[in-house]
């Protein structure tokens, strides 16, 4: 077991499933808070897990997509809801890797779709809540927009960006 200044220290993970809580409980954190609004990579992964689980979006048939967030300094605090903005990432990662595919193929009647599935980015409750409105340029400009009209390239620049 490891220690701190002498004392025992259980990982919140280890110390709920000694108690014999449920791991997840609703909307309620899946972990306790390291401070308010803010938790440890357990329940980061957590989020992320179960925002992947209850995902509504379309998905190209056979995409899986990863199962953890990407990985972060040891001790690193994640704000409550960065799991679920790290999957959303995720989801909008392959939808314009398959859009970018389909392009690429010549399959343009493919590719309008995916792109107007990955559209659907803005619609969702996570984009509304987390989304900085004052962005004097929106991502549905900067990407979708040329993407419609038939300029990948801001598309490919950005899938680049979207880490994992």
């Amino acid at each position: 077991m490891r220690t701190v200044n002498g004392a025992p220290v259980r990982s919140s993970a280890t110390a709920t499933r000694e108690r014999g809580l449920p791991i997840h409980t609703g909307t309620r954190l899946l972990f306790p808070e390291a401070e308010p609004g803010w938790y440890h990579r357990e329940s980061h992964v957590a989020e992320y897990q179960q925002t992947l689980k209850h995902l509504p979006l379309e998905l190209p048939r056979g995409t899986v997509l990863p199962t953890e967030p990407p990985a972060s300094e040891l001790g690193t605090l994640y704000q409550r809801g960065a799991g679920e903005v790290a999957a959303l990432f995720a989801w909008l990662r392959a939808i314009e890797r398959e859009a970018l595919r389909a392009h690429s193929a010549g399959r343009d009647l493919d590719a309008r779709h995916w792109v107007k599935v990955a559209a659907q980015f803005t619609d969702t409750d996570t984009y509304a809540k987390f989304n900085d409105h004052s962005a004097p340029i929106s991502w549905h400009v900067a990407v979708i927009e040329p993407a419609l009209q038939g300029d990948f390239a801001p598309m490919a620049a950005d899938v680049d960006q979207l880490v994992h």
